[in-house]
């Protein structure tokens, strides 16, 4: 069931991405910020002039998504992704959970019991020293690369996934970035992706115009996890301290995403430092689920890399709501689609009234 129904009544009425900004001398502005105090969001802009945006932007993300003022547009066609087969590491990273995408090939497929990936652009064998997954700084760029392409829908260019993130609370009435009519969510998963046609990797097109995708997932508590998001988490056991990390066995992405074709979409920005501008967002109009256990699992996960100092936990890792300063959030959902209203004069009507609305699901006003 989706976030949104038809309002009859209303109706009726009327990387981690890299940070490059230049540091004063032995300061890691990646290793700085956090979602809390004097580092937290409501001074990402303040200490640090290169992050200006997170205070005085105007598109900035996450927002409310209000139903009341969603602009139908029967211009959105469907999102096309890919189906290609992709694996990568889970890795805890002190800020998030974040999945870090490499595609699979066939032969690849074959070898991926032994984690043995190849990096596509750079030529790189991502085996470890011991035959098992590779170890990295996590404060090291990981190659970026397009694991999987995606288009259509508000999209003029095409664009490449490589990475996703999970956000999430330590209390079951918390955890997402996005609202839902002020309704949060326990978890929102955001999958990245860059303008493969203008940027060559994540980290350029971050901070410019049209540079990345966000396709972000509202994730809901359920007696089951979703079987694609199963698969990510498999190894949650494995990435408990800050900087550890876990290969991912393959999987197609698309099965990630729900199977409908119906979205809300804006025009927002990262919901990290620097907070670029830069990006569109894509939230399809269907949930993933997780399971209790495993939501308890994910907050046994630590900032991080030890228990012997003071550890605290990653989860309320999402940034406050931003102001949305009359930005329009437009979707492609047409409840009139398979039963258009009468109009006045008997004739179906062939897409919705210009003063069509919609309201929250039942389940989650109640």
């Amino acid at each position: 069931m989706g976030y949104l129904s038809f309002d009859e009544s209303s109706s009726k009425d009327s990387e981690e991405f890299e940070i490059n900004d230049e540091l004063p001398l032995g300061w890691n502005w990646a290793m700085w910020w956090t979602y809390e105090g004097i580092s937290g969001p409501e001074f990402w802009g303040v200490i640090n002039p290169a992050w200006v945006m997170c205070s005085e932007g105007r598109r900035q993300s996450p927002i409310n998504l209000d139903p009341r003022t969603l602009l139908y547009d029967p211009n959105l066609t469907p999102l096309l992704v890919d189906k290609t087969m992709v694996a990568g590491e889970l890795v805890n990273t002190g800020h998030s959970l974040e999945w870090q995408m490499q595609e699979v090939r066939d032969d690849q497929h074959r070898d991926s019991s032994r984690d043995n990936y190849r990096d596509r652009n750079r030529g790189l064998d991502m085996t470890g020293d011991d035959g098992g997954p590779p170890t990295r700084d996590r404060h090291l760029p990981l190659p970026m690369m397009g694991a999987v392409n995606v288009s259509g829908g508000p999209l003029s260019y095409q664009y490449s996934l490589s990475r996703a993130r999970l956000h999430y609370g330590e209390r079951d009435i918390q955890g997402s970035e996005h609202t839902i009519d002020n309704h949060a969510f326990p978890a929102e998963l955001q999958l990245y992706g860059h303008n493969s046609q203008l940027y060559p990797n994540l980290t350029v097109a971050a901070s410019h115009v049209y540079g990345v995708l966000a396709v972000s997932v509202l994730i809901q508590l359920g007696d089951r996890t979703s079987p694609a998001l199963a698969t990510i988490l498999e190894g949650l056991h494995k990435v408990t301290f800050g900087g550890s990390r876990v290969s991912v066995k393959p999987l197609r992405l698309s099965d990630l995403l729900p199977s409908h074709s119906h979205y809300l979409t804006y025009e927002g920005s990262l919901t990290e430092p620097g907070c670029h501008e830069t990006v569109t967002w894509v939230l399809p109009n269907k949930p993933l689920y997780i399971s209790f256990s495993q939501m308890r699992s994910l907050r046994e996960l630590r900032q991080g890399p030890s228990l012997h100092h003071r550890n605290a936990p990653l989860g309320n890792n999402f940034r406050p709501l931003q102001p949305s300063h009359h930005r329009t959030v437009r979707t492609n959902i047409d409840f009139t689609s398979t039963s258009p209203p009468e109009t006045l004069a008997g004739r179906k009507c062939s897409m919705a009234e210009s003063r069509f609305h919609y309201r929250a699901n039942d389940l989650l006003r109640s």
